[in-house]
C-alpha cells in the first residue's frame, strides 16, 4: 500500500505545477543543506524550491493537464533534484542564478576526485611539530625555513579521477583547502511551452546585444547603399538622394533656393582667382582697387608675421648684452 504522505506530495507538487508560470528542475547532489537554506533565504517570495525524489515528481508530472511539453521536464530528472517555482524571474535570469549558488568544500577520504587537487607553493598555515611530520609522511616535501613549513613548489597530491586517500583528505582539511566546488546545477527549464536547457540558455546577453547592434548598423547600411527602402533607412535615404541631388545641380550650375548660395560662393572664388592672374589693362578701375587692397592686406598680414618672429630674436640679443656687461663689470 502506498504511503498517504506519498499522495500529499503528489497533489501539492501538482498544483504548483500547474499554477506557476516558469519551472525548473536542478541537480542538488553533494549540495550542503546550509547552502539549499541560504538560497531558499535569499530568494524568499520570488523562488520557491520543493525536494522531492524523482519518482514522485514523475507522477505529479504526468498527472498535470497543462501543456504537453510540460510532461517532458521528466526526462532530466537526473540525480537527487528539487523543482523551482517562479512566476517574477524568466528562463534566462532564473538559470544565472541557479549557476550562481556555488561553495568550495573539503573532499572526504576515498573520494574521486573531479578535478586535480594541489597544495600551493609558499608558507602553510601550521607550525614547525607533529602534523609537519605527518605531512613528510604522506610524501609531501615540506621543509622548514626560518622557523616556518614550507613548499618550496607547487604539489599535486591526487590527480583528476583519483580515489583521494583518507590521510591526504585530512591533511587538506587541517591546512583548510577546499578543492571541491559544489552547487546547484539546472537541469532543464520549462516556459511559455518550452523547455530550455542550460546549452541554449548559457548565453552572454551583452555579447548577443552587441552582435545584434552590429547586424542592424550592417543590414542599415546595406539598405542605404542599395536605396531598399525600409522605415528605418527612409530618412538616410532621403538625405542621400538630397546630397547626390545638389552636388549634381552644382556641377551644371542649376540654380535654385537651395543651391543659390553655394554657386554665389563658387562664383566668388573663381572671379578672385581670375583677377588675380588677369593684367591691369583690362580691369576695369573699381575691379584694380579691389585687387590692390586684397594684396596691401595680404602684405600687412606678412609684416605682422614677420614683426612676431624678429621680436624673440631682439629679446635674445638684449640679453646677451646684459649678460656681457655683467661680466664686464666683474672683471673691470
Amino acid at each position: 500500500m502506498v504511503a498517504k504522505w506519498k499522495y500529499e506530495v503528489v497533489e501539492n507538487l501538482k498544483k504548483l505545477i500547474e499554477s506557476y508560470k516558469t519551472i525548473a528542475i536542478i541537480n542538488i547532489d553533494k549540495v550542503p543543506t546550509r547552502l539549499l537554506q541560504e538560497f531558499r533565504e535569499k530568494y524568499r517570495g520570488k523562488i520557491l524550491m520543493k525536494v522531492a525524489k524523482s519518482s514522485l515528481i514523475e507522477i505529479a508530472l504526468d498527472k498535470v493537464k497543462r501543456n504537453g511539453k510540460l510532461k517532458m521536464l521528466k526526462n532530466y530528472l537526473n540525480g537527487q533534484v528539487a523543482l523551482l517555482f517562479t512566476n517574477e524571474i524568466d528562463a534566462i535570469n532564473l538559470y544565472k542564478i541557479v549557476e550562481s549558488v556555488k561553495a568550495r568544500e573539503f573532499i572526504r577520504g576515498g573520494r574521486i576526485t573531479p578535478v586535480d587537487i594541489v597544495i600551493p607553493k609558499g608558507d602553510l598555515p601550521i607550525p614547525p611539530g607533529p602534523l609537519m611530520a605527518e605531512i613528510q609522511a604522506a610524501g609531501i616535501p615540506v621543509i622548514t625555513i626560518r622557523g616556518k613549513v614550507t613548499l618550496r613548489e607547487d604539489y599535486v597530491v591526487a590527480r583528476k579521477g583519483e580515489r583521494v586517500p583518507v590521510n591526504i583528505a585530512n591533511i587538506l582539511r587541517k591546512l583548510d583547502i577546499k578543492p571541491i566546488e559544489v552547487g546547484l546545477k539546472l537541469l532543464a527549464v520549462y516556459e511559455d511551452g518550452y523547455i530550455y536547457t542550460p546549452d541554449v540558455l548559457r548565453i552572454d546577453v551583452e555579447h548577443l546585444k552587441n552582435e545584434i547592434l552590429d547586424a542592424y548598423n550592417k543590414a542599415l547600411t546595406l539598405a542605404v547603399e542599395t536605396c531598399y527602402p525600409t522605415k528605418q533607412s527612409l530618412e538616410m535615404l532621403l538625405r542621400k538622394i538630397y546630397n547626390q541631388a545638389k552636388l549634381l545641380a552644382l556641377e551644371i550650375c542649376y540654380i535654385d533656393k537651395d543651391t543659390i548660395r553655394d554657386l554665389l560662393s563658387k562664383a566668388f572664388l573663381q572671379a578672385i582667382s581670375l583677377i588675380n592672374v588677369l593684367p591691369e589693362n583690362v580691369l576695369d578701375e573699381k575691379t584694380i582697387k579691389f585687387r590692390t587692397k586684397k594684396v596691401e592686406k595680404e602684405e600687412k598680414k606678412k609684416e605682422k608675421v614677420e614683426k612676431k618672429e624678429e621680436k624673440p630674436k631682439e629679446e635674445e640679443k638684449s640679453e646677451e648684452e646684459e649678460a656681457t656687461a655683467g661680466l664686464a663689470s666683474l672683471f673691470g
